[in-house]
């Protein structure tokens, strides 16, 4: 079987705003906010509000403004929709976390298993730059988490 292309799409759900706001509150740059998404059997995979499956670029999230090819996975179409079901129950919108399970987590959890290798630690833990700022020591401060 041939090896099947997986790209990765990510969006920044701010549409440019995350660099002015962020630089202003913190001092420090960020290229966007991002939510991910793969690419792969010529569908796009997302978490939104669940598993979501779309046409490619065709999402709410807009246009991607980064496109790669992730890798290559030798896993069926078959043997993915049934990882996708054992996972649906983790990924659901009742179990939405911003912080511990949101879309990029979702993203990361379906690189590892197509391609083997985690989203990069850049996109997957964007939060942590956040918390590293007086700002965000006010935010976790203020809104602490159970």
């Amino acid at each position: 079987m041939d090896k099947q292309d997986v790209l990765l799409l990510q969006y920044d759900l701010t549409n440019g705003m995350a660099t002015k706001i962020y630089k202003f509150m913190t001092g420090k740059d960020l290229e966007a906010v991002w939510h991910t998404s793969l690419v792969v059997y010529g569908n796009e995979y997302f978490f939104g509000g669940g598993i979501c499956v779309g046409e490619p670029r065709n999402t709410p999230y807009g246009k991607p403004i980064k496109e790669s090819v992730f890798g290559k996975t030798s896993k069926t179409e078959e043997e993915f929709n049934k990882y996708l079901d054992s996972i649906r129950d983790v990924y659901s919108a009742e179990n939405y976390n911003l912080l511990e399970r949101n879309c990029n987590h979702f993203t990361d959890a379906i690189c590892k298993f197509l391609c083997d290798k985690p989203l990069p630690d850049e996109i997957l833990n964007q939060h942590k730059q956040l918390s590293d700022t007086a700002f965000g020591k006010y935010i976790n401060q203020r809104f602490p988490r159970d």
